[in-house]
C-alpha cells in the first residue's frame, strides 16, 4: 500500500524530469517488485518441496520398518503353527509312544552330556599342565 504510493510519486517525478511516460516508469518499478515476489514464492515452493521430500523419505523408512515387522510376525505365526502341530501330534500319541520318545531324547541328551564332560575333563587337564609350566617358568626366571 505504502510502496504503491511511493512508486506513483517517484514515477510522476521521474516522468516530469525525463519526459518518459509515467506508466513505463511505474512498470519498471513494479517489475522489480514482481521479481522480488516471484523469488520469495520460489523460495517458499523450494522449502515446501524439501519438506515434502523429507516426509516421503520418512514415510518410506517407516514402511520398510513396518514390512520388516510384518515379516517377523509372519515367521513367528508360522513357528507357532508348527509348534501347535507338534503339540497336537504329541497329544494324540498314546502313553507308550510318549515314553518311547522320552527315552530316545533322554538317551541323546545323556550322550551329549558324556561327550561334553570328556571334553571338559581334557581341557581342564590341558590348562592345569599349562598353569604348572607357567608357574615353574615364572618362579625360575622372574624370582
Amino acid at each position: 500500500m505504502i510502496t504503491e504510493f511511493i512508486i506513483e510519486v517517484l514515477s510522476s517525478l521521474m516522468s516530469g524530469l525525463t519526459g518518459i511516460s509515467d506508466t513505463f516508469i511505474e512498470l519498471f518499478f513494479r517489475k522489480k517488485q514482481i521479481l522480488k515476489e516471484d523469488k520469495k514464492k520460489q523460495e517458499t515452493l523450494s522449502k515446501k518441496l524439501e519438506k515434502l521430500t523429507e516426509n516421503l523419505h520418512e514415510t518410506s523408512v517407516l514402511m520398510a520398518e513396518i514390512e520388516t515387522e510384518f515379516q517377523q510376525q509372519k515367521e513367528l505365526a508360522e513357528k507357532w503353527s508348527k509348534e501347535a502341530e507338534t503339540s497336537q501330534i504329541i497329544a494324540s500319541m498314546s502313553e507308550k509312544e510318549v515314553e518311547a520318545v522320552t527315552k530316545i531324547f533322554g538317551g541323546i541328551l545323556k550322550e551329549d552330556e558324556k561327550k561334553s564332560s570328556k571334553k571338559s575333563w581334557w581341557w581342564n587337564l590341558f590348562f592345569c599342565i599349562l598353569g604348572i609350566i607357567g608357574g615353574y617358568l615364572v618362579s625360575k626366571y622372574l624370582l
